[in-house]
This record gives structure tokens, sequence and C-alpha cells, in this order.
């Protein structure tokens, strides 16, 4: 037997949003963009499997482009990487509840989930009577809810107003169910690569990888062992980094042709390249 929780959205004018007075209206985003988006967090207790959704439409004339399932990022926000489109042209009925099940059920191996509702670009000729919406009620106290406009940069709406919007959970015994797991997190090893080019005038690229964060240094020595320019000092991220040496010391003065070296130092490892200034 299907059980529906209850999902409450939150909203605010300033984020573009626009919406009747009186309850029993509908919420549209205005102006709707490509990554227009507004995502309600989704309780996902363990074992449990969300199948599909409900929502009151606005109209049969309009449709939701598609339903996405998102991860939570460090910070708890919605996070489109590694997202899964559990519907796609999510047409309802006029004025009515309306309900949609998923491609597959999805599971969920990391806690709660943000469920997004992707509002359709607006055409240079589209009214507001044309927008999809969803039924509100003005009743504080909503769950967590976001919206975004560009996909990246998310928005918390203050409490105020209840969106008709409820997950609908299956039994949890689907064979065939898709599994929400946090993103694989990129193994790095310390290095430091061949400059390019090399010989070089007038200057060269140092490609080189961190394998955690943490404080790193870059240096290029002339043959006798001096310091000639420190190219990078400082906290640094896990990852791939690149520095360009111009062929200058640390007092911007050109320095001879000649064999120099490129030390990487950090707390993990180092590296050391030969280069070959030609002027």
């Amino acid at each position: 037997m299907k059980r529906l929780i209850r999902i409450a959205a939150l909203v605010v004018c300033s984020a573009g949003i626009a919406s009747a007075s009186a309850p029993g209206s509908f919420l549209a985003v205005t102006p709707a963009t490509e990554n227009s988006y507004i995502a309600i967090r989704v309780q996902m207790p363990e074992g449990s499997e969300l199948e599909g959704l409900r929502w009151f439409n606005k109209s049969d004339q309009t449709v939701f482009t598609e339903a996405k399932l998102l991860l939570r990022d460090e910070n708890g926000l919605p996070c489109l990487t590694g997202a899964f489109t559990a519907a796609t042209g999510l047409a309802g009925g006029d004025t009515a509840w309306s309900e949609i099940t998923f491609t597959q059920p999805v599971t969920s191996e990391v806690g709660d989930l943000f469920l997004a509702l992707h509002y359709p670009q607006d055409p240079e000729d589209d009214g507001p009577s044309l927008k999809p919406g969803i039924g509100y009620s003005m009743e504080a106290g909503g769950q967590e809810c976001w919206i975004t406009a560009d996909g990246q940069n998310w928005t918390r709406l203050y409490s105020g107003m209840t969106v008709s919007l409820e997950a609908v959970y299956g039994a949890g015994k689907a064979l065939n169910n898709v599994v929400m797991r946090a993103p694989e997190v990129p193994s790095y090893v310390t290095s430091l690569a061949l400059p390019q080019p090399n010989p070089f005038n007038p200057s060269t690229t140092l490609k080189f990888t961190l394998s955690e964060a943490g404080k790193a240094e870059v240096v290029i020595y002339d043959a006798r062992g001096a310091v000639v320019k420190t190219l990078v000092s400082g906290e640094l991220s896990a990852g791939s980094h690149e520095v360009v040496w111009r062929g200058l010391d640390n007092h911007d003065r050109p320095v001879a042709s000649g064999l120099y070296l490129a030390y990487l130092k950090c707390r993990t490892g180092s590296g050391v390249q030969r280069l070959m200034l030609v002027r």
C-alpha cells in the first residue's frame, strides 16, 4: 500500500516568484530560465522507496519539463551533479490533483534527498496564464525548500505558504530501483609534470597535482641551488593546478639563459623538473 508524505515549500516574492494572494492559488516562477528549479527536501528513512509524486496542477495546457532527485552537497544544499531524472513531461489535470509514477523507483544510501521540478524556459511571447503552476495554501511552518535560476546558486525560501506537493512511497521491494549514492571522490597523486614548452622563451607552464589540500610551494632554482623565483606559496586545494613562469626573478628582472630547476614541495610529497631558458 502506498503512503503519502506531505512536502511543504516556502516562497519569497523577491526571488522572482509570482503568486496570488488567496489560499488555493498557484505558484509559478517568473521569469523561468533554462535552469529554473524548485527543490523540496524529501525524507528518505532507511529502507524507504520513492515511487512517484502528486501535485495540485494549475492547468492541463502546461507541462513541467522534468522531475529530478538531487543529492545534497557538503553544505546541505541541492546539487544537480549526479541527479537522477525520475520523470519527464509532467502533464497534469486542469486545476486538479495529478500523479505520475517514476520510470524507476528510487532509494537512497545518503539519507534525505531533494525532489526538484524544472520549469520550462519562457518563450518570448509567453504570458502568465501559460506558466506551469503548483497549488499552495497560506499555511506557515513548511519544510525546507530552495529555488535556483541557474542551477548553481540556490536560495532558501521563507515559510508562509505550503505547496501542494506529495511524495509517493512504495513498499521498498522493487528489484529495478535506482540507488542514490554519494559521488566518488577523485583520488590524486602529488606530482610535478614536465614543463611545457621546454626549452622555452619567454614563458613556460608548470602543471602540478596535490593529493590533499594544504600548503604548497613551487620554487625556481638556478643551477647553483639559489632561489630565483617563488611561483606558489600558500594553501591550495587537492587536485590539479598550474602556474606560469615568465623567466623573471623575485624582483621581476629577466634572468639569463641556462638551466633551472622547478621544485614542488608540500606535506604529501615533492617533485622536481629541469627547465631550459633560451633567449
